[in-house]
């Protein structure tokens, strides 16, 4: 898959749950718990440089927290999720790619 294409549903939806529980891991952690999501996590779309709600029908948004910006970008990295193997994602100075 080129960078120009976008991923399938199945895989963006399995993206998303993984990527879900990962967060939700964190939060329920004791505070101070160290997790891979955490230098992922940001409220801000890095495309539009906007702060979605949970309810953006052009973001997906969990707890806050942006998972894939409104171009369709994924913000957190696919392969810090178990079962998840990205070769093609990177973020080099908030450019970021599709999978």
């Amino acid at each position: 898959m080129t960078n120009t294409e976008s991923p399938t549903d199945e895989f963006r939806d399995a993206y998303v749950s993984k990527a879900i529980a990962m967060i939700e891991s964190w939060l329920r952690s004791s505070p101070g718990t160290q997790s891979p999501v955490i230098e992922y996590l940001t409220e801000i779309c890095p495309e539009c440089e906007c702060e979605p709600s949970d309810d953006s029908p052009w973001h997906i948004v969990y707890a806050g927290f942006v998972l894939v910006g409104c171009e369709g970008y994924y913000v957190i990295n696919p392969n810090i999720l178990p079962g998840f193997a990205a070769p093609n994602w990177h973020d080099a100075d908030g450019n970021l790619s599709r999978i």
